[in-house]
Formats: structure tokens, sequence, C-alpha cells
């Protein structure tokens, strides 16, 4: 018999508490050392090591401090409205400043549609955020294929609604834009990240994923009020890419922040 056939029969005799073995195993132990060492260490019997008085009123004095007090979570819908009014103040407030240009040069489909698909996506956006805030909430979809969803809808629906026209100057007007939307993002990035230091974040990726994202839509938001440029190039490029922006940043800052905190902390 090979190691790996007698580790199995090792472990499921360990576990029904009994030391009786073939032949051919009883042969195999006699023979392999590893094995046999395997064995004895399955069938170890557990001692109770005694802990002396001072060791565990120091272990317990040193649990009690490390304790501090834990506000209970906010509900859920509470959270997520939370999530949303934020993306309203901010995208109410600087499209209030910037103005409402970009109504009067796209079409009133092209308009309509992107608008309504930006508000879905921030409720579900702020929905996924929430459940991760909220341990053990149950997700009808993944964030990744939630956010892979959101991007193909929002990047189809201004291929085909907005006209492809490439003027002079195109690229600088984006780049113009891009900057603009990311500067009215930050704002909504703040005070989305204040809110999630009120739960228990599950997955700092998801979390600066869905926090860049929905500060992103914010900016998007923006621009597409404000903007007076509706050409698909340049609504792709500055607009749409205002949320890809954030959420990739979101995600790298998510994902590899906390790793440089815990190094620093350590040396």
């Amino acid at each position: 018999m090979t190691c790996s056939e007698v580790g199995k029969h090792l472990h499921e005799a360990a576990e029904a508490g009994s030391g009786s073995f073939s032949e051919s195993i009883r042969k195999h132990l006699e023979g392999c050392a590893p094995c046999r060492a395997l064995w004895d260490f399955l069938a170890r019997e557990e001692t109770d090591v005694p802990v002396s008085a001072a060791l565990q009123a120091k272990i317990t004095g040193s649990v009690l401090e490390s304790l501090e007090p834990v506000a209970p979570l906010t509900n859920a819908w509470k959270l997520t409205l939370g999530f949303v009014l934020i993306f309203g103040l901010i995208s109410g407030v600087f499209v209030a400043v910037s103005g409402l240009q970009g109504t009067a040069d796209s079409s009133t489909l092209s308009f309509t549609a992107l608008l309504g698909v930006i508000g879905v996506a921030v409720l579900l956006v702020s929905i996924t955020l929430t459940r991760e805030m909220s341990p053990g909430t149950p997700r009808l979809l993944t964030p990744a294929r939630l956010f892979i969803t959101l991007f193909t809808v929002i990047f189809i629906i201004i291929a085909f609604l907005f006209p492809w026209e490439i003027g002079d100057g195109v690229f600088a007007h984006s780049w113009h834009c891009l900057r603009s939307g990311l500067v009215f993002s930050i704002p909504a990035a703040v005070l989305i990240l204040l809110l999630l230091r009120r739960g228990a974040v599950l997955s700092m990726s998801v979390a600066g994923a869905g926090a860049g994202l929905l500060a992103g839509l914010a900016g998007m938001t923006i621009l597409h009020f404000g903007c007076t440029i509706n050409s698909a190039p340049h609504v792709m490029i500055a607009h749409f890419g205002i949320a890809n922006a954030g959420a990739l940043l979101g995600f790298l800052l998510g994902r590899y922040l906390p790793y440089f905190s815990h190094r620093a902390d350590s040396k």
C-alpha cells in the first residue's frame, strides 16, 4: 500500500477511535517511519495542561484591556439611504454650481437613458456597500458580477445612443472634463468612507471599489448635466472614465493600503 492510502486509513481509524489495522497496514507501519509518526500523532491523547492563577489573571487582564465599546450596526436600509443621499447631495450641489448646459445639447433619449442607468447603478452599488458592511447578509449577485454588468450596460448605452463624432481637440476637452469630474468626486469619496467606517467591512477591496465607483458616478452625473460635449468618444473617455477610474483607484487602495499599513506597524 502507498503512504497516501495508509494515511487515509489512519485518519479514519483516529476519528473512529480504533487502533486495529489490517495486516498490510501493520506491515507498512513497521517499515515506514513517516506513517508511524503520523499514527503516533493522530493517536495521542489530549491532556489538560494546568495554568497557574497568575498566568490566567495576566491573560484575562490583557483581553479585557483590548476590549473597546462597539456601537450597534445601523439598519441596512438606513445605510443604503445614507450612500444614496451622499451621492444626491454632492451631485446636486455641484450641478447647481456648474449649470445645466448638457441638457440642451443632447437628445432627450440619450440624456434620460444614461441618467436612469446611473440612478439604478447608484442604488445597486449602495446596496452592495451596505452588505459589505453587514456580515452574513445574503446577496443576489457577487460584487464582481454586479460591477461588470453595470459597466457593460453603461458602455452599451453610450455606444448606441450618443453620436460618434470626433471633433477637434476631443482629447484635450476629455482630459479637462476627466480632471474636473475627479475633483467633483473627492467630496463624495470622503463622505462615503466616513459612512463605511460605521460597519464591519468584510472585503476592503470590494468596499474600496464600490466607494470609488459611487464617487465616480457622482462626478459622471455632474458632467452629464454640465458638459456641452455629448459625443460618444468624449462621454466614453471623460464622463464614463471617471467611474472607471474611481472604481479602479478604490479597489487598489482597499487591497494594498492595509498591507502597507500592516508592514509599517510591524517594523
